[in-house]
C-alpha cells in the first residue's frame, strides 16, 4: 500500500538522519489510514502497518525531542498490540522516553514488568550474590569447553525472545 511505501520512505529518511523528513512521510502514510479522533483503523489489514507506521512515528518524536508526540505514538501501538512481539519494541521505546523524562522508578518498573511477561522474572529474594556466582561458573565452564574459533565465530542469536529478554536486561543498566 502507499502507506507501507511512505513508512519504508521515512525509515530511510532516519537512516540519512533527516528526521523531520522522516516524520513528514510516516505522517503522510498515516493520514492516508487514520481519520482524526476515530480509532477505528486498527483493522487486521492495517495492523502490520500500523504498528511499524507508529513506532517509527514515535523513534523519530523521541529523536527530534518531541517527547510526549513520541509517548503518543508509543501508546498507540501498546494499547492495541496483540501479541507480545509487536509490543516489545514499544515497551522498550516506551522505557527511553521515561529514562529520558528521568522517571526512572517508573522506566524500571516497566521494565521489570515485560521481563515478567517474558517469563524471565528477577529474583525477589536475597541471595542475588549467590545467583550471580553460579550463572558466572555455569558459563566459565560453557565457555572452557569452546575452542578459540568457536569464541570468536559465534553463531547469530535468532531466537526473538531470548533477545527481548536481553534486551529488557540492558534496558535494566541503563536505568
Amino acid at each position: 500500500t502507499l502507506c507501507l511505501y511512505l513508512v519504508e520512505c521515512s525509515e530511510i529518511c532516519a537512516v540519512k538522519a533527516a528526521f523531520q523528513t522522516a516524520i513528514l512521510y510516516v505522517e503522510s502514510g498515516l493520514g492516508l489510514l487514520v481519520e482524526e479522533g476515530r480509532d477505528d483503523h486498527w483493522t487486521k489489514s492495517n495492523y502490520p502497518v500500523l504498528v511499524r507506521a507508529y513506532l517509527q512515528l514515535a523513534k523519530m518524536k523521541l529523536a527530534c525531542g518531541q517527547v510526549e508526540d513520541a509517548h503518543t505514538s508509543c501508546d498507540a501501538v501498546m494499547d492495541h498490540a496483540t501479541t507480545l512481539k509487536d509490543r516489545i519494541p514499544a515497551v522498550q521505546l516506551h522505557i527511553q522516553l521515561l529514562m529520558v523524562e528521568s522517571r526512572y522508578p517508573e522506566a524500571l518498573e516497566c521494565a521489570i514488568q515485560s521481563l515478567d511477561e517474558l517469563e524471565e522474572a528477577l529474583p525477589q529474594h536475597g541471595g542475588t550474590e549467590e545467583i550471580i556466582d553460579r550463572e558466572i561458573h555455569k558459563l566459565r565452564n560453557i565457555l572452557n569447553a569452546k575452542d578459540n574459533h568457536e569464541l570468536l565465530h559465534p553463531p547469530k542469536m535468532t531466537d526473538k525472545k531470548t533477545l527481548d529478554i536481553m534486551s529488557m536486561l540492558g534496558s535494566l543498566t541503563e536505568i
